[in-house]
């Protein structure tokens, strides 16, 4: 039997199995379709009936005439809808048929209800209204039944469909995949197979190796095939043995060329004299994505262009009068623009005439931007940058650089290190260039430039050395304007020397003036005290008096001497920062107040207290004046105090909490100045200086001292403390003008 024959016969086999199985699935579909209608039917039968039972009780309850119109609709709707059904069904569903006669009898019954809304309220009226509604209570229950049976026997045939849709998507296939296979394995025994052994035979005869015979005796094309097969490889056995060492020669030829040229990265193309491209390689292809159709045989104007041609052309002409040469070029490459650099090479033939010419191009777009961008940056820069050569002459200098040193472009580039670099600076500048040279990290230095009117300006400088493969190829400098910063940190460094001369004299005046205050002041107490004790006798009241503001006047003078002197003390005699556990210095607090404590009856309580950086001595002072103040200013009340802590963003804040007088918020700023006070020393008394020492102890260690308080209902002191962990920005251990 002849292939096609087979082929039709198979072809025809699978067409009828596809026939059949959509045809089949079309009934199954159609069948679907009309279960799916019948449920949905079912379900508006299910919510008309109920609606029918609830609108009869309505009307039943006070005869309006709405719920009867609306009955008689539902019904009607009804009647539609079990028609429908009954149309669309292919048989006569008894189920149908009985609700369509319950319906029908739903009617009459409603009619006579509504008839006896006309009547008198006798008790047989309502004997009849009362059977009536009986009546139809039981039509609906019946048919709400019918109505179930019916949709049970929807969704069983709904089942039924689905098992037969199931057999047919399983069985379809697996009928089809059987023919397939049946067709696959003629095709494979009667084409397949002989064609593979034609191919081996074929390409054996390619090769000019020994051709096996096919032999074949099918009677079919292919059988016809391999016998004329047969009798063409005899007959061209003897040629192909003859032109083989031919061909593989320039085959080999073909393939190197071919294999060069499509790995070179450029773009490389062979222009006749006509000016046609006859070559280009795979690089052109894909760089301006064509085919080798659309290139070679065309002349250079139709690929480029007029524009581009007229570019183009004056170079292509040099080249075809024999002159090598290499430009650039604007070429479009769909919409976008490129930059490339262009070899036009010419070829000499035997007479040493021009046959052609070499086009190699290579896209330099991203070389070019990434120039432009790099030319934008150096001239935005704020900052001087120029470059040196290995033996020191400038080479590049931005516009930063220029105008930092007062030159041209034609001035720098002609400037030596001599002329530029202040002469006590040069031999430094020089050196820091010879281990630059060494050294591959960048290098900072500080030195001075000579403008060219005579003026000198300071520079920092980072300079660097650029190197490939090992070489140096220049050296690379960043230089920015410190004159003004030079100038300042000069002031700054005569003021800081004249300030501390002034701690230093203030803190000498301090410790004389204590020193020397202190003796007349203990002399004026001590025979104070005395005159009261032995000649208080010999005094009226008006002696008496006097006396005793001498020695109440030298005492607190005697206080305010010694505060003074802590709070001068408070930079000369700062330790170095440490770890202080605020637990211990709250205690020796305790200790050091406790007498007044016990006269005041005064109960201080506290947290865990953390452990922080700084000066043991100075966080006592701290704490004795604000737990001090605490307890002195109080209500009358016992004094209630409480230290907490809290730990915030690498800080502790240090609380203290009382019940006293409490601070109006307008005097908050001005308790901590010198000598401020509030109260009459009558009331209160103190020298004023004890919130000042607590605030520039707290600054001392980088802190800030706040207060919260509300008039009569106490007062809450905080501040803070660096944690152990994160320093502060100022150490104590050197006084602040240093």
């Amino acid at each position: 039997m002849r292939i096609r024959t087979q082929s039709l016969i198979a072809v025809a086999i699978a067409l009828g199995s596809m026939v059949v199985i959509a045809t089949l699935l079309a009934h199954i579909a159609a069948g679907g379709q009309r279960t799916l209608q019948a449920q949905q039917d079912s379900r508006v039968v299910a919510r008309d009936v109920t609606s029918l039972l609830v609108l009869t009780q309505q009307y039943n309850l006070n005869f309006d005439a709405q719920p009867a119109a609306q009955w008689h609709q539902v019904h009607a709707s009804l009647l539609k809808t079990i028609g429908a059904s009954m149309a669309a069904s292919t048989t006569a569903e008894p189920e149908l048929l009985a609700l369509r006669e319950h319906i029908a009898q739903l009617d009459p019954l409603f009619s006579r209800l509504e008839e006896t809304a006309l009547d008198d309220d006798s008790p047989f009226t309502q004997r009849r209204r009362s059977l009536l509604l009986e009546r139809l209570a039981a039509q609906s229950q019946e048919m709400a039944e019918l109505r179930y049976a019916w949709a049970t026997k929807i969704g069983i045939a709904q089942r039924q469909q689905q098992q037969a849709l199931g057999t047919i998507v399983l069985g379809g296939p697996t009928v089809l995949l059987l023919v397939c296979c049946a067709l696959a394995w003629v095709i494979r025994r009667d084409l397949l197979r002989p064609l593979a052994q034609l191919q081996t035979a074929a390409t054996a005869l390619e090769l000019g190796e020994p051709t096996p015979r096919m032999n074949s005796v099918a009677v079919n094309e292919v059988g016809d095939a391999s016998r004329a097969f047969d009798g063409m490889a005899d007959a061209l056995l003897l040629t192909n043995a003859q032109l083989k060492h031919e061909a593989a020669e320039h085959r080999s030829v073909r393939q190197q060329l071919a294999l060069v040229l499509d790995n070179v990265p450029a773009l490389i193309a062979h222009i006749g004299v006509d000016q046609r491209y006859e070559l280009v390689n795979r690089a052109y292809l894909e760089w301006d994505h064509r085919v080798s159709g659309d290139l070679v045989g065309h002349s250079v104007e139709a690929v480029h262009g007029k524009s581009e041609y007229a570019e183009l052309q004056p170079y292509l002409e040099r080249a075809l009068a024999g002159e090598k040469v290499v430009f650039e070029a604007m070429l479009t490459r769909g919409i976008q623009s490129h930059v490339m650099r262009v070899s036009y090479v010419p070829e000499f033939d035997a007479a040493h005439r021009v046959s052609g010419v070499f086009s190699m191009k290579t896209d330099i777009t991203e070389l070019r931007r990434s120039e432009d961008r790099l030319r934008m940056v150096m001239d935005a820069s704020p900052v001087g940058i120029f470059t040196r050569s290995p033996d020191g002459v400038l080479t590049f200098v931005n516009p930063a650089w220029l105008r930092i040193t007062g030159r041209t472009e034609a001035q720098a580039l002609k400037t030596t290190l001599g002329q530029l670099v202040h002469p006590e600076d040069q031999g430094r500048v020089r050196a820091l260039w010879k281990i630059a040279m060494m050294k591959r990290d960048p290098l900072v230095s500080e030195h001075r430039y000579l403008r060219p009117d005579g003026s000198v300006i300071w520079v920092r400088a980072h300079i660097s050395m650029l190197r490939r493969d090992g070489v140096i190829e220049c050296g690379i400098g960043v230089i920015e304007d410190i004159t003004d910063r030079r100038m300042v940190d000069q002031a700054l460094a005569e003021k800081t020397v004249a300030l501390a001369r002034s701690n230093e004299d203030l803190e000498r005046f301090a410790y004389v003036a204590s020193h020397d205050l202190q003796e007349p002041l203990r002399m004026v107490n001590m025979f104070g005290q005395l005159m009261m004790q032995r000649k208080a006798a010999q005094l009226d009241a008006e002696g008496l008096e006097f006396l005793g503001f001498m020695v109440d006047g030298g005492q607190r003078a005697h206080e305010l001497v010694r505060d003074l002197l802590s709070l001068a003390r408070l930079d000369s005699q700062a330790k170095p920062l440490e770890p202080v556990m605020l637990e211990s210095v709250l205690g020796d607090t305790l200790d050091q107040l406790s007498d007044s404590l016990q006269k005041t009856g005064a109960v201080v309580t506290h947290d865990t207290l953390p452990t922080v950086m700084g000066d043991r001595g100075q966080l006592g002072q701290l704490l004795t004046n604000l737990v001090g103040n605490a307890v002195k200013f109080c209500a009358g009340a016992a004094p209630a105090v409480h230290v907490s802590a809290a730990h915030e963003r690498g800080l502790w804040r240090i609380s203290v909490r009382d019940n006293g007088i409490g601070i109006e918020p307008r005097h908050f700023d001005r308790i901590f100045v010198i000598f401020q006070r509030l109260h009459l020393r009558s009331e209160h008394p103190g020298t004023g200086i004890g919130l000042s020492i607590c605030k520039r102890v707290v600054e001392r260690h980088g802190g800030r001292i706040t207060v919260e308080s509300t008039p009569g209902q106490g007062s809450t002191f905080s501040f803070t403390l660096p944690d152990t962990a994160a320093p502060p920005t100022m150490s104590l251990a050197t006084p602040a003008a240093a």
